[in-house]
């Protein structure tokens, strides 16, 4: 039998979870969290699932494969507005800091 040389890369995936890459071989095959990943890449989970959402319905989540943890992001920088005419583009300032917390344990104290 001959068969046709396909010269197309297909993504890999199953139930519209689909995988991309910037390096060729930086994403493991058939597992999520190796014990080491390629080119020294930490490993992170975003889950997008509600905790009220049956199990049947399927949890949608994303791992990433950074260089970098995103824990070791720089601090927020509040944005001023240029706009103080107070109309519907108006930014809401007064919530809470995003930077990251230090939690001590009550015995470290």
């Amino acid at each position: 039998m001959n068969y046709l040389k396909d010269n197309y890369k297909y993504m890999h995936g199953f139930g519209n979870e689909f995988e991309s890459e910037a390096l060729e071989g930086a994403l493991p095959i058939g597992r999520n969290t190796p014990r080491f990943a390629p080119y020294g890449l930490h490993i992170e989970q975003l889950n997008g699932t509600a905790f009220t959402v049956p199990r049947s319905a399927g949890n949608r989540r994303t791992w990433f494969y950074r260089i970098r943890p995103s824990v070791m992001h720089l601090p927020f920088e509040k944005y001023l507005s240029k706009n103080s005419s107070g109309g519907p583009n108006r930014l809401v300032t007064n919530f809470n800091d995003p930077n990251q917390l230090e939690v001590v344990p009550n015995q470290l104290r």
